[in-house]
């Protein structure tokens, strides 16, 4: 879990980054503005900040967040079903598919190539593959409603490729060892 929690501390965040540039450029918004107001950039930078100064948590505080933590990948899963709709499906076909072969084929592939190349093993090497290779996650679909995206869209790329991740994942998995 710690070395999971380490590859996702410092990818996530470039990613999210990454998402509120695009967004924002595309909708003409300031792009510092949105980043300010990010909700997952705000908590990685006050749960780097609480962690930096040593500070524990009381353990009501730190039941009430693993809640909450556990409660968002289903009320993000439930928004992704709620907006999940087959309008325009045909027409937006090859874009979903293109986005579902960047996420499921490209990206692991270029993560299997660059661990390779920086000789990284072991644990680390499956975190690294592991994160690359999973499917959209739901806060995209979030992102991109909050942000004035194709919600639409995005629900219908994170259930496919969350489709697809069930074959190709444990591809990738076995590619990594």
């Amino acid at each position: 879990i710690a070395a999971f929690g380490i590859v996702i501390g410092l990818v996530v965040p470039m990613c999210n980054i990454a998402s509120v540039w695009a967004l924002a450029r595309h909708h003409e918004a300031g792009f510092w503005a949105e980043l300010v107001k990010n909700p997952l950039i705000l908590a990685t930078v006050g749960g780097v900040v609480f962690s930096l100064l040593g500070i524990a948590l009381p353990d009501v505080a730190h039941l009430t967040i693993a809640r909450m933590g556990s409660a968002s990948l289903a009320c993000g899963l439930l928004c992704v079903g709620a907006a999940l709709t087959l309008t325009n499906a045909g027409h937006d076909a090859g874009l979903i598919s293109a986005f579902t072969a960047i996420k499921l084929v490209l990206m692991p592939a270029l993560a299997l190539a660059l661990i390779n190349l920086l000789l990284i093993g072991g644990l680390y090497r499956e975190m690294v593959m592991l994160l690359a290779a999973l499917p959209t996650a739901t806060s995209a679909y979030v992102l991109a409603v909050r942000m004035g995206g194709d919600g639409p869209l995005v629900a219908q790329c994170v259930t496919i490729s969350t489709l697809c991740g069930m074959i190709t994942l444990p591809l990738w998995m076995m590619l990594a060892r």
